[in-house]
């Protein structure tokens, strides 16, 4: 079931992820890097917004899932104070963007209209990951694999009729993307509803619950915000919005390996959790062999990423966007890094020891903010690269220690082996 289910994620997960892969050719000839710059900068406002609308309790309902005895009834309860506390956020979001959003709107250097779209685009994503997280739980991976793919496949419908045959530009691609996740939303909302997964009954121990863990996580985020994505912000401030474009263009290259990897912790996470469980001393020798196995595969795949990702590079976007080349070998090992580190850090997320994480998280993007102004003056835009890479592998090396603590599982690689 392991196997067919990683290879079902892994397969939708390359489909939809090729979609804006294939894309790429077509927006690096149609838009130009200050239109690319700005749908960058209209990303990491939607990266920002992630953290605040919903509080990330949307892992809190996959651990609800594997209590002793919990029951349908018990979850659907349990999601539907998830939405009121998503309500609620929401609110404080408009209320906030009401006051400051011509700030905002000066420093990304977007239109106004954007934030609030952004919003409603982050809201709608919010519901869809509810619903494709307990079908994750459910392993049913056939249902998942298929709303992925139709959203993939509506956002790359829709951004060539707005971008190619409308010529709307980087206004084009906003709207593709949310109105692709509109028509998703509502996709995951109706099966909500129709496999009775909501139930709007008040429980104070369940919002108290989804809280402790989901709060906790906003510093992991905006850490991960620091080390991922804050990079184009500083990049756009040093180098200016057409700079930023062309690194969001290598960024994007690089993300393929992150959805590879994304795909199979998706497959990897509710066998984890349910040996973890049981609690077994086989099964617990056996997750970490496998985990070891598993690092030192990336490793050796990111020896041959280094020498290779340039000519892919190259072969996919526009000519504006060429010159760039140079820097995707340490984007792309970064992911690795990062992918290595989404191998472990479920324990954590098992544990519910998110307030640790976070605070791993906040350190290594603090390191990447301070590297990135260092090295984008000495090293210009392969400075930015640099410290993505160097601030990943410092946060890979701290959850790796983290979990080997905090876990019960034994992680010394010459017992695991003999």
């Amino acid at each position: 079931m392991f196997i067919k289910n990683t290879l079902i994620y892994l397969l939708s997960s390359i489909l939809s992820a090729s979609m804006p892969f294939v894309l790429l050719p077509i927006l690096t000839r149609f838009l130009s890097p200050s239109d690319y710059g700005q749908v960058a900068m209209y990303n990491i406002l939607v990266v920002v917004l992630t953290a605040l609308i919903g509080l990330n309790v949307t892992g809190s309902v996959q651990r609800k899932y594997y209590d002793d005895d919990v029951t349908k009834e018990d979850i659907a309860i349990y999601i539907g104070n998830c939405l009121y506390i998503t309500k609620l956020s929401i609110l404080l979001v408009l209320l906030a963007l009401s006051i400051f959003y011509k700030e905002i709107s000066l420093y990304l250097e977007i239109p106004v209209f954007w934030l609030f779209i952004a919003v409603f685009q982050v809201s709608l994503v919010f519901i869809v990951n509810l619903r494709l997280a307990y079908w994750q739980v459910e392993s049913a991976a056939l249902k998942f694999g298929a709303l992925q793919l139709f959203n993939a496949a509506t956002n790359s419908a829709l951004c060539i009729l707005f971008v190619v045959w409308l010529g709307l530009n980087a206004e084009g691609r906003i709207y593709s993307i949310v109105l692709a996740c509109l028509l998703a939303g509502i996709v995951a909302l109706y099966s909500l509803f129709r496999n009775q997964l909501i139930n709007f009954t008040i429980s104070k121990k369940d919002i108290i619950r989804a809280l402790k863990y989901g709060i906790p996580l906003i510093p992991h985020v905006i850490g991960t915000f620091l080390i991922v994505s804050v990079g184009r912000l500083v990049v756009k401030n040093e180098l200016g919005i057409a700079t930023a474009g062309l690194f969001m263009a290598a960024v994007n290259v690089s993300n393929v390996l992150s959805v590879i990897f994304t795909s199979i912790n998706k497959a990897y996470v509710p066998w984890l959790f349910t040996k973890l469980k049981i609690n077994n001393k086989t099964y617990n020798k056996l997750i970490v062999k496998y985990t070891y196995l598993y690092i030192l595969l990336l490793i050796f795949v990111s020896v041959l990423s280094y020498k290779f990702s340039p000519y892919v590079f190259e072969l996919v976007v526009g000519p504006e966007f060429r010159s760039i080349s140079y820097i995707i070998p340490l984007l792309v090992i970064s992911q690795i890094v990062l992918g290595m580190q989404k191998s472990i850090v479920n324990h954590l997320f098992f544990l519910e020891k998110t307030k640790s994480l976070s605070t791993i998280t906040v350190f290594c993007g603090l390191i990447s903010l301070l590297l990135l102004f260092f090295f984008i003056k000495s090293y210009g835009i392969y400075g930015a690269g640099l410290a993505i890479f160097i601030a990943s592998v410092i946060q890979f090396f701290l959850t790796y220690l983290l979990v080997c603590k905090e876990s019960n599982l034994q992680w010394n690689i010459l017992e695991v082996f003999k």
